[in-house]
């Protein structure tokens, strides 16, 4: 099977049996959006995020960014200056967006004790 068709099977079977998991990672990431969006030291272009993405700018240096909330057991991608990207996802548990915002909340003011 060529690439394309693995990645296909893959988008199929999670429409097929994970439709609400999906439903669940748009709405958590909503809700991380809006959240950042209200925060000092952040931004979210809202409109963009229509899928389990978020795509925000910390006013810090993102991969320093990244590397702070990776010590805290949070892994996110820098992209750029001061982009970053978090992806949400089915195994996520009831509060985990929580503790990610805190942890997120935390780097960007200088205190990485969560």
């Amino acid at each position: 099977m060529r690439q394309s068709g693995i990645v296909a099977a893959a988008a199929l079977h999670a429409l097929e049996h994970h439709r609400d998991d999906l439903r669940t990672d748009v709405e958590r990431a909503a809700f991380l959006a809006r959240a950042l969006q209200s925060t000092a030291g952040f931004s979210v272009d809202m409109a963009s995020v229509q899928s389990n993405i978020v795509r925000f700018e910390v006013e810090m240096d993102a991969g320093d960014f990244a590397s702070e909330c990776y010590s805290c057991g949070l892994y996110m991608l820098p992209s750029g200056q001061h982009g970053m990207r978090a992806v949400l996802h089915r195994d996520l548990e009831e509060g985990d967006v929580g503790t990610a915002l805190e942890i997120m909340k935390q780097v960007v003011s200088g205190s990485q004790n969560p």
